[in-house]
């Protein structure tokens, strides 16, 4: 990730309050010689022997940002202030994010003024929190926002102060301001800036299938007959994402260290948090696409908030790839396929199945000539629905206004339509690939094989291969809520590698 080095100059009024500790008191000589400056350096963490990518240009624009300041206590100190920010165009240096990126933030404080203990960088703040004047520092670990970027139309990404757990075992989250980062001018303050770490509230993902994905054809009994089937990729999106976020990343201080190493003190960093969680977990409250809004591209990417909520009475909340298909036929043509008790069959055949189980007439009067002729399979048609549910494919009668009756010898007996639907409905769900079209899906793994994804990171999931006809879409634009495969040998496999974007890359097969 690249950020462009930064001139950031404010003045702030009454910048220093009073502290406790002695150290991070202003000695005299400067806290009575006038104007005071503080330089600090906005510096994104990674460690090196992590991998991590540069990243978009756009993953890094700084358009603004605001410092909050607290006394040792978490207490507002002094109002909350936002910099004009002014790039230095003299610098043709494109610095890694990762490292430190010479963004300069020059504060004058007036006299007789006792600096605050320590202080968090908000960059491309969102209105409402830019509007905040005097949170505490526990207002701000418990501020939410619904949203990773700035606005939709800059689409600047939210940064905030990185936090870790420290060495000696406290939670390091806002930078302490000392004495010794006080200074009486400001080239003074420039050539010893505090450092600020921050993140992105972001996680990225991106998904690439290639020549080289294994494609696996199945073949399955359709009308009584062996079909060769494939699946063909059509697009990919993310599923149950998180619809909110922490401003500040939450940590878990009493999470050992061991076997997975999150916390990473030297470089300033984390890579565990314990992420927003509803109050009342229900799938309506995690974001979810249907298969017309799953259209990434190979080698594309989009971005969520962090989710490591963990599943819990067998409710699955994990964010995951969703990749869409088409099944297809040895020709390419897409299958309109139906599955029910166990067999395969076309749309078409599946309407002969049902009216070779449904034994009922229409009545035909010509003259004084009365006649029952019994209903085809033209009758029949199916209801889906699927909206805030799991979908569900029912056969029914495409027409109820018409009278239908039932014969015993030469007596007909009138049967409501209401009444064939039910013993239609009776027959239970009918699963349904409509014009073929399928979903697979699998966790997206954090490190350590977790099913989560934090901060950051970026996730690459590359898909090896495909198996099977996937979980079928009888709906295309209706919301998927994500269901067991419909076939245990139905999935994919993937590779995932994490790097330091940070990026988290997978490897997968898909197969439900």
């Amino acid at each position: 990730m690249k950020l462009q080095k930064l001139a950031l100059g404010i003045t702030l009024l009454g910048l220093f309050s009073a502290c406790s500790n002695d150290d991070n008191i202003v000695n005299e000589e400067i806290k009575n010689q006038g104007d005071s400056f503080l330089a600090v350096n906005i510096v994104a963490p990674h460690n090196a022997t992590r991998a991590f990518e540069d990243g978009l240009e756009a993953e890094s624009t700084v358009k603004d940002a605001i410092f909050f300041f607290f006394t040792e206590t978490g207490a507002s100190a002094l109002p909350a202030q936002k910099p004009t920010l002014t790039f230095n165009t003299n610098d043709p240096t494109n610095d890694n994010v990762n490292k430190v990126s010479g963004a300069i933030l020059v504060f004058n404080s007036n006299t007789n003024a006792l600096m605050p203990h320590s202080m968090i960088a908000v960059l491309n703040p969102t209105a409402n929190i830019a509007a905040l004047t005097t949170p505490s520092l526990n207002d701000l670990k418990g501020w939410l926002t619904d949203s990773c970027l700035n606005n939709s139309t800059d689409a600047n990404f939210i940064m905030s102060n990185s936090v870790y757990k420290g060495n000696n075992g406290e939670e390091m989250i806002a930078t302490p301001i000392k004495a010794e980062n006080i200074f009486k001018t400001s080239d003074a303050a420039l050539a010893a800036p505090v450092k600020i770490y921050v993140e992105r509230l972001a996680a990225k993902v991106m998904a690439t299938y290639t020549a080289s994905t294994t494609i696996n054809s199945t073949t399955v009994l359709v009308n009584g007959s062996n079909l060769t089937l494939k699946p063909v990729l059509k697009g990919w999106q993310i599923i149950t994402t998180n619809k909110k976020s922490k401003l500040i990343k939450n940590i878990d201080l009493s999470l050992p260290n061991t076997p997975f190493a999150w916390n990473d003190p030297n470089n300033f960093r984390s890579y565990w948090a314990v992420s927003y969680q509803p109050t009342a977990l229900d799938k309506l409250e995690f974001n979810t696409v249907s298969y017309d809004e799953a259209t990434l591209a190979s080698g594309a990417y989009t971005y969520c908030m962090e989710n490591t909520i963990k599943t819990d009475n067998n409710t699955d909340y994990n964010t995951k790839l969703i990749a869409v298909a088409q099944v297809q036929d040895p020709s390419g043509n897409p299958v309109e396929l139906m599955k029910w008790a166990g067999m395969f069959y076309t749309k078409d055949k599946m309407k002969v199945q049902i009216a070779n189980m449904m034994e009922y007439y229409t009545k035909n009067v010509v003259g004084s000539v009365t006649t029952y002729t019994r209903i085809t399979p033209d009758a029949f048609d199916f209801n889906i629905q699927g909206a805030n549910n799991s979908f569900s494919v029912k056969a029914i009668l495409a027409d109820t206004s018409i009278e239908y009756f039932t014969l015993a010898g030469d007596v007909a007996t009138q049967v409501p339509a209401g009444d064939i639907n039910t013993k239609l409905a009776a027959l239970g769900n009918i699963l349904y690939w409509n014009q073929g079209k399928s979903y697979f899906y699998i966790d997206i793994k954090h490190l350590n094989n977790q099913a989560a994804l934090v901060r950051n990171h970026c996730y690459k999931l590359a898909i090896n291969s495909v198996t099977g006809l996937g979980n079928p879409v009888p709906k295309s634009d209706e919301k998927i809520y994500i269901e067991p495969p419909f076939d245990e040998d139905s999935y994919i496999a993937a590779e995932i590698d994490i790097l330091s974007w940070n990026i988290v890359q997978q490897n997968v097969d898909l197969n439900n």
